[in-house]
């Protein structure tokens, strides 16, 4: 059985001086910090060296960085050496959390280290109980690695008329799904639990993707229909009713979305009519 330690040791990591780091945070959204690394890795860097004073990193040890990935595993994502610590007592701006009150925190200078890159994204390992404790002394805490993949785990992009989610775990999706959102505009469905419904229309430079990133925000992406209503649509579930031609103007697509509406009965409301 393999374990986490053993491929510290290998790449010439003392696990004593190793903080094992699992980063899941209520006040985001599930699977922002995934994205967050993969996309603005300096965003999280920020997230990640700004920590409760109680809860510092000391100089000279490394960081063990994981995030819960997008089937809910624990995913490394890479290694930092800590190179200073400052103490800070006054109001902070994080990049993810917005702006923080005043509290004792830490702030770390870190560095990336290129020594286990191989395996960033592809390591997963059993954090066990305790996954409220995001940080754990790897010496203390020997964790068994689960799976080494190939290759970054990548499911394959369903059929756009297929595709059907909740809208809040397209806060987790891979990056290639968001790849291939983008490319499309169109026409949309948001269906919620008690049956109701609601159309949409993608016209935007970044097709479907966003328009339902707005969603992801907040809940309503400033949807006036959706504020009226008191729906939040990260909980709804999401679909693709018409993927637009090339030619369709954006017109022409909240035109198509006016037809989904009739075709849709009296429990279907417009998104863009109201």
């Amino acid at each position: 059985m393999l374990r986490f330690n053993t491929l510290l040791e290998e790449a010439g990591f003392n696990p004593k001086k190793v903080l094992l780091l699992r980063h899941e945070d209520r006040r985001l959204r599930p699977g922002q910090l995934y994205q967050a690394w993969k996309s603005a890795p300096k965003d999280f860097e920020a997230y990640q060296n700004f920590q409760n004073w109680k809860k510092r990193f000391p100089e000279g040890s490394s960081l063990a960085g994981f995030v819960v990935g997008p089937e809910g595993e624990t995913l490394f994502v890479g290694m930092w050496d800590v190179l200073k610590l400052s103490r800070i007592d006054g109001p902070y701006d994080d990049p993810l959390l917005g702006h923080l009150p005043a509290e004792s925190r830490a702030l770390h200078q870190t560095k990336h280290s290129g020594r286990m890159q191989e395996y960033e994204e592809k390591l997963v390992i059993e954090w066990g109980n305790g996954k409220r404790t995001f940080r754990q002394r790897a010496h203390l805490r020997n964790k068994i690695v689960q799976e080494i993949r190939a290759q970054a785990k990548d499911e394959p992009f369903p059929l756009y008329i297929n595709l059907f989610r909740r809208l809040g775990d397209l806060s987790s999706i891979y990056p290639s799904w968001q790849v291939r959102l983008k490319e499309r505009k169109g026409v949309y469905l948001l269906t919620f639990d008690d049956g109701m419904q609601y159309v949409g229309s993608a016209t935007g430079e970044q097709g479907f993707w966003q328009r339902w990133s707005d969603y992801l925000t907040n809940g309503n992406g400033g949807n006036r229909v959706l504020i009226r209503d008191q729906r939040d649509a990260r909980v709804a579930w999401v679909s693709i009713l018409e993927v637009s031609g090339s030619a369709q103007t954006g017109q022409d697509i909240v035109n198509q979305e006016m037809c989904w509406k009739k075709k849709l009965g009296i429990r279907a409301k417009a998104l863009d009519n109201e």
